[in-house]
């Protein structure tokens, strides 16, 4: 899968979780407005998702999700492309 398919596909879940969890709206965000840059070979000077598990799992609290992982290996590879 690539960055981008990935962040879609993360995107996609969060966003059916918001009716559950409505705290998980700036994430949401945060990976439409990647995906975005993605998409369109936007220049990004930095992550956007930055912080963003920790972010998470103050919604949450679960550790075992698999989108902790997730998430983490997105911001870990944004990182990287960014140097």
């Amino acid at each position: 899968m690539t960055l981008l398919e990935n962040v879609e596909s993360v995107h996609r879940e969060l966003e059916g979780r918001l009716g559950e969890v409505p705290e998980l709206s700036l994430i949401v965000s945060r990976l439409r407005e990647l995906r975005n840059a993605l998409a369109s070979d936007l220049p990004m000077s930095s992550n956007p998702l930055s912080g963003v598990v920790r972010a998470y799992l103050d919604c949450t609290t679960d550790w075992g999700d698999p989108l902790v992982e997730k998430l983490g290996a997105i911001e870990e590879a944004v990182d990287a492309m960014l140097g």
